[in-house]
């Protein structure tokens, strides 16, 4: 038998009470699966004891907690289910347990995520520049070009004193009171000053420092620093500079252009960087105005999320960056102590936008409901195409063609349509705005 009760903050109780006669069935359930893992005096390993022989040796509620976890996985799924709860581990309590009294346990849900629409059509909307500025897509071009140009630049060994932006290898110690601590000392490591690799002050302090010099110098780690023992304390640092190189970058005329791109002018080179950059000032300021909107129609409705699922949320967005930085693979702890980050703090500036996200696609599904929003074979066929000609290039074959259109008519139906509909539940927002 269970009860549901209602608490605040969109949380829910459930009780469940197992009678005495039930609980033995779940007993006996538990001892079957498990009773080999239990020796006792007189009966030969891996067999199988009778239940009782076991109970008066191992005490009578030795398979109590399997009960219990018998009772919870038959009985708790379907009160997800039907109560429309959140299914993250619940905050558990075992009020009852034994052989005559049976179990009675209590587990607190939280409420599934759900929106309950307001009004969406005619959100008034602040009146914003969204124009695209030449300046602004000119500025987006050079940092592209710098961007390319880092990529093909080289390393070359130079010989004089460490300059900012120069790429050192060295050697290091460091101490507390003295005293060495774990990850303080490293050979051969390399290091671009300017990069703010290490701890605040230790690069600018090797500024100046020649090849084969030895230098010690002092640092305060952080307040916050992720190990607690060294947060906020002062160390002095023993640093060897082994090599010092700094990069060479190509120039930006048409040998270059014909090098890394398919035009032959650093002219016709620019122009096309221009052309692309444009086109993503305007995507981005589209997408703007529909987050605004959207925003707006979410602080309309009333909405829940979960913490959790909030929480999930954002380590994918976590690790979706990561994946950017060439992490693949990587958990979250390894990436931070890779980049002297706390993990919890990394995760944690993904949650306001990990709740953002999750509000406006519950928000936008709503929408799309309530508006009758279909896909049609032809409309996603079109959309298809669109997408094919997109990441195609002059080298893409008929056959490689059809194969991205078959897959995305096929194994990624579903998302397609999903995105659709979703594109076109912010539509019905963005067209109905009042702008003021």
């Amino acid at each position: 038998m269970a009860k549901i009760e209602a608490l605040e903050n969109n949380r829910v109780k459930v009780t469940v009470e197992v009678s005495a006669e039930e609980f033995k069935e779940y007993r006996i359930e538990a001892y079957r699966k498990t009773g080999k893992r239990y020796s006792v005096p007189g009966f030969r390993k891996g067999k199988l004891a009778p239940k009782k022989v076991i109970e008066n040796y191992y005490g009578e509620g030795v398979f109590f907690e399997e009960a219990f976890e018998q009772a919870y996985n038959k009985i708790i799924p379907g009160i997800i289910t039907e109560n429309d709860l959140y299914p993250a581990q619940p905050e558990l309590n075992i009020e009852t347990v034994g052989a005559e009294e049976g179990l009675v346990f209590t587990a607190i849900f939280d409420k599934n995520a759900f929106v309950v629409l307001g009004e969406y059509k005619g959100i008034e909307l602040k009146k914003t520049d969204y124009t695209v500025h030449k300046k602004d897509v000119e500025a987006r071009v050079e940092h592209r070009l710098e961007h390319v140009r880092d990529e093909h630049s080289r390393i070359a060994a130079v010989e004089r004193p460490v300059e900012n932006g120069d790429i050192l290898n060295i050697n290091y110690s460091g101490a507390v009171d003295g005293v060495k601590f774990e990850g303080g000392t490293a050979d051969n490591q390399n290091l671009t000053i300017g990069s703010g690799s290490f701890i605040p002050g230790f690069e600018e302090q090797l500024i100046g420092m020649q090849i084969g010099e030895t230098r010690d110098i002092t640092v305060t780690f952080p307040a916050e620093y992720h190990a607690p023992e060294l947060a906020g304390k002062e160390a002095v640092f023993t640093v060897k500079v082994n090599s010092i190189s700094m990069k060479e970058y190509p120039e930006l005329n048409d040998e270059f252009a014909s090098e890394v791109s398919d035009f032959e002018t650093m002219e016709a080179y620019r122009k096309s960087i221009y052309k692309a950059e444009e086109a993503e000032v305007r995507s981005e300021n589209e997408n703007r105005k529909l987050n605004d909107a959207v925003k707006k129609a979410i602080e309309a409705s009333d909405t829940f999320v979960p913490s959790e699922m909030v929480r999930e949320q954002a380590e994918a967005m976590a690790r979706e960056d990561m994946e950017r930085f060439g992490a693949y693979g990587m958990t979250i702890e390894k990436f931070c102590e890779v980049v002297n980050m706390d993990p919890v703090e990394f995760v944690g500036r993904y949650t306001e936008s990990a709740e953002m996200r999750i509000k406006a696609e519950l928000l936008l599904g709503k929408i799309a409901d309530a508006e009758n929003i279909e896909i049609t074979d032809d409309e996603l066929g079109e959309e298809a195409d669109k997408l094919v000609d997109k990441y195609s290039n002059e080298t893409t074959t008929d056959e490689q063609k059809k194969s991205m259109k078959d897959m995305l008519m096929g194994q990624q139906r579903g998302m397609l349509t999903y995105q659709m509909r979703m594109e076109r539940a912010q539509k019905v927002i963005l067209d109905n705005a009042v702008i003021k």
